[in-house]
């Protein structure tokens, strides 16, 4: 049991370990500098035994005075060689948490969209920022400061023994009160940190709710709510963060103390070895000085067991997340050049329970617009995810131009379909930024056409700063139907062989729809498109249709009717012409 309790640490401890592989000449640097700078110290030992047996007995002042001068040089050396493996060391952890950092978000990209509907983005965010800065912190005191101590503290103790084992001897004395008062407190220290960092969690997630959901906060006259719930948060941090400090104080304190009484049985046994002349103040002062300066190196190393303990903290949040196993349900890499033919065949799939979607038939062909009718939540937007490999079938399978999704390379397949979601998603940046996202190489007359062809191009133009607005975070700046128009610009220029438009009239109306369509069958390419809506009016445009029904997929006979007056218009105002007029059911007029 206590085995498979350590194992978790002992994992995370293992990763960490293997980051430093790479990092192996500045290690073995560090401790060849560790080593050059320990040989200054033992000048100065000898040189205060000097001063005091030899050169003041002898009334040497200008001994006095070279000698001071040499334990000065000593110091200075060996500042600079402390400085120097501050360098290295720094630069050495710097790197390895920097491919920490890059290993955790190269796992979010391979993690599965199930993990991250299942996640809070907050944890995420803390484990992403605030734990690998306590990874960072810890690593800075492990190899920075507690392992340049160590050794000097293993050295200095090999001295202190050479020079009187007998007082060596006696500082054991103060041993095992140090390691009794130092496990108890470092379980406390433990403790209180755990506390620490599931508050300062709980914090982080609620000032990212109150950054992002403002607007909710507001529209439903919360505030009062949220500032008490807020303030909970808060509390809580204060009282953790204090208690945490607190015995982060009380450790140092403690062990500094233990530290001074060793100290002092020193000078009291030296001061009685004097006193029946079986050590010379020299000796004493020497030994002394060397106890002082492990002191110093012990005390270096006891400030970071807190730094250690909370850092120990983040590693296993961290490891945990990179050893999770959610990964993407594809793993093919065979390269696809395609054409835009998907099918599904036999799909059946379920979040939970019941199956959201039942023995799913399903073919996109190039240059056909298939359109997905039902009401909301009968599984159209799930069909969506599972063309785009978010997720697979419970039961079947997916094909892309005759090929399983098993054996292709999912990121080949992805650049190849354009997708606009209901809500697309923007980042803070210019319009022209939000539409080359994903495609770096492209420019602005390549942005300018898919635009165009997207009906964004009218809109930009109106602005002030046209392409280079700056759109705020997540398009603020811009009503639903410009967000909408960038995100299917977005789209169009990667020139997509088969394009998705989840719900297009939630922000275009059906005029806007009637140009985009005809745009898009404008394309020489021949364009796979997928129309999926609650709206059959919007089915017109589709060659076939199929409504979502108790998780199948029925075909829709299209029904000749009578099309919408306002449609008809519509269709003279924009020269459009159809073939195979009319498509899918379309309202009689009134």
């Amino acid at each position: 049991m206590k085995l498979r309790a350590q194992s978790p640490n002992y994992a995370a401890w293992l990763y960490y370990a293997r980051c430093y592989r790479r990092q192996n000449q500045s290690l073995v640097l560090t401790f060849l500098l560790c080593t050059v700078q320990f040989v200054f110290v033992l000048p100065t030992i000898y040189l205060v035994r000097h001063v005091f047996d030899v050169v003041i007995p002898r009334g040497n002042w200008h001994g006095v005075l070279w000698d001071g001068v040499a334990i000065t040089v000593c110091q200075i050396i060996y500042t600079v060689f402390s400085l120097w493996v501050r360098n290295v060391t720094v630069r050495t952890t710097k790197t390895v948490v920097s491919n920490i950092r890059y290993d955790l978000v190269s796992r979010l990209y391979s993690l599965s969209r199930t993990f991250y509907s299942e996640s809070e983005r907050g944890s995420l965010h803390n484990i992403l920022v605030q734990d690998t800065e306590r990874v960072d912190m810890m690593s800075n005191a492990l190899i920075a400061r507690i392992l340049p101590s160590v050794f000097a503290g293993a050295a200095l103790s090999v001295l202190l023994l050479w020079l009187s084992w007998k007082l060596f001897l006696v500082t054991l004395v103060v041993a095992p009160l140090l390691l009794g008062v130092n496990h108890v407190l470092r379980e406390r220290v433990k403790r209180a940190s755990q506390e620490f960092r599931r508050s300062f969690e709980n914090f982080s997630k609620g000032v990212l709710f109150v950054t992002e959901s403002i607007d909710l906060t507001r529209a439903q006259t919360a505030e009062k709510l949220e500032l008490t719930r807020q303030k909970t948060y808060i509390e809580d941090l204060r009282e953790t963060s204090g208690l945490f400090a607190l015995f982060d104080t009380t450790y140092n304190l403690v062990q500094s103390n233990l530290g001074t009484l060793a100290m002092v049985i020193v000078l009291i046994a030296g001061g009685v070895a004097i006193a029946h002349h079986s050590m010379t103040i020299g000796a004493l002062l020497s030994f002394f000085v060397t106890l002082r300066l492990l002191n110093q190196y012990g005390a270096q190393v006891i400030q970071m067991v807190p730094v250690v303990v909370l850092g120990n903290q983040a590693l296993l949040a961290l490891h945990q997340l990179l050893s999770s196993e959610a990964i993407e349900p594809y793993r093919g890499t065979a390269p696809i050049d395609f054409k835009g033919e998907i099918r599904l065949k036999d799909v059946s799939f379920r979040y939970g329970k019941p199956a959201v979607l039942n023995d799913v038939n399903l073919i996109i062909k190039p240059g056909r617009c298939i359109g997905l009718i039902g009401a909301n939540g009968c599984g159209k937007t799930t069909i969506l995810h599972l063309i785009l490999g978010f997720y697979r079938p419970e039961i079947g399978a997916l094909y892309c131009d005759g090929f399983a999704y098993d054996d292709v390379d999912l990121s080949c397949l992805r650049r190849a379909i354009g997708f606009v979601a209901q809500n697309p998603i923007f980042f803070s940046g210019t319009i022209r930024e939000n539409i080359a996202y994903g495609a770096p190489e492209a420019g602005l007359p390549q942005i300018r056409h898919a635009a165009s062809l997207a009906l964004a191009d009218e809109f930009i133009a109106r602005l002030p700063n046209g392409y280079e607005t700056n759109i705020g975070d997540d398009a603020t700046r811009l009503s639903g139907g410009q967000r909408q128009r960038i995100a299917i610009a977005r789209a169009l220029l990667r020139h997509p062989k088969l394009l998705v438009l989840d719900e297009p009239t939630n922000h275009l109306d059906i005029p806007a729809v009637t140009r985009l369509m005809k745009n898009l069958r404008g394309l020489e390419s021949q364009l796979a498109l997928l129309l999926v809506s609650h709206d059959r009016e919007v089915m017109r445009y589709a060659d076939d249709i199929y409504e979502i029904e108790n998780g199948v997929a029925v075909p829709v006979a299209k029904v000749e009717k009578t099309i919408s007056p306002a449609l008809v218009v519509e269709d003279a105002l924009t020269g459009i012409e159809f073939k195979n007029q009319p498509y899918g059911t379309v309202p009689q007029a009134d």
